[in-house]
C-alpha cells in the first residue's frame, strides 16, 4: 500500500492564523467564531457556548444554570434526547430572554438573532445593554413555575381535533406561552405562594 499523505500538501498553501494569548478579547472571539462555524457539525448553542467565553462567561453560565431549573425541565421534558445532547434546553433559555428583552429587532434568522443577543449581553464593552441577573432569574423561575403548575409536561404540546392534548414540544407554543404571560406575571399568584419579582 502506498501512502500518499506526504504529497497532499506539496505546492499548496496552508493558511496559518496566530492569535496571541494577550491579544484583544474581541479579536480572539471573532476569529474563533469564524473558524468554529466551518468546523465540526456542532449545534448553534454548542458553538455559542464554546466561543462566547472569550468575551465573558457570566451570561453563558447563567443560561446553563437556569436550564437545570426543575420546573423548566418538566415543561420541556418532551424534547428528544438528541436535542438535549445538542444543548437545546440551554438554547430555549436563551430564546426566552432574546425575545423577552429584544424582540423589537428580530427580523428573520432566529439563530443569528439569538447569537447577537448573547454577544451583546456578554460583551463587557457594551454599556447600552443592561441585564439585571437577579430580576431576570426571578422572572424566568416564576414563568416556568406557573407553566409547570398549570400544564406541566403538556405546556408546549398541541391539541388534536378532539380537543385532547398530544404530548410533544412545539417551539412556537413555547414562545407564545412564555412571552404571552409576561404582562400578567405580577398578577399571578398560584396557591398564594410568594412569587415576588424583584
Amino acid at each position: 500500500m502506498t501512502l500518499r499523505t506526504p504529497y497532499v500538501l506539496k505546492n499548496r498553501y496552508v493558511r496559518l492564523e496566530i492569535v496571541r494569548k494577550g491579544s484583544d478579547s474581541k479579536l480572539r472571539y471573532y476569529m474563533f467564531k469564524r473558524l468554529n462555524t466551518g468546523g465540526a457539525n456542532l449545534s448553534e448553542q454548542e458553538i455559542r457556548n464554546s466561543i462566547i467565553r472569550i468575551l465573558d462567561d457570566k451570561f453563558n453560565k447563567f443560561l446553563i444554570n437556569l436550564s437545570e431549573n426543575k420546573d423548566f425541565q418538566i415543561c420541556i421534558s418532551t424534547i428528544t434526547e438528541d436535542k438535549r445532547l445538542e444543548k437545546y434546553d440551554q438554547e430555549l433559555v436563551l430564546r426566552f430572554f432574546s425575545f423577552k428583552n429584544n424582540k423589537k429587532i428580530f427580523r428573520h434568522d432566529i439563530a443569528d438573532f439569538m447569537t447577537e443577543y448573547m454577544e451583546s449581553v456578554s460583551d463587557p464593552e457594551r454599556d447600552d445593554i443592561s441585564f439585571d441577573y437577579l430580576r431576570e432569574e426571578s422572572i424566568f423561575k416564576k414563568t416556568f413555575s406557573i407553566l409547570k403548575e398549570t400544564l406541566g409536561e403538556y405546556a408546549f404540546s398541541r391539541v388534536n381535533e378532539r380537543g385532547t392534548y398530544v404530548l410533544g414540544f412545539i417551539v412556537y407554543h413555547y414562545e407564545a406561552f412564555t412571552l404571552g404571560i409576561q404582562k400578567h406575571l405580577q398578577d399571578i399568584d398560584l396557591y398564594l405562594q410568594d412569587f415576588h419579582v424583584y
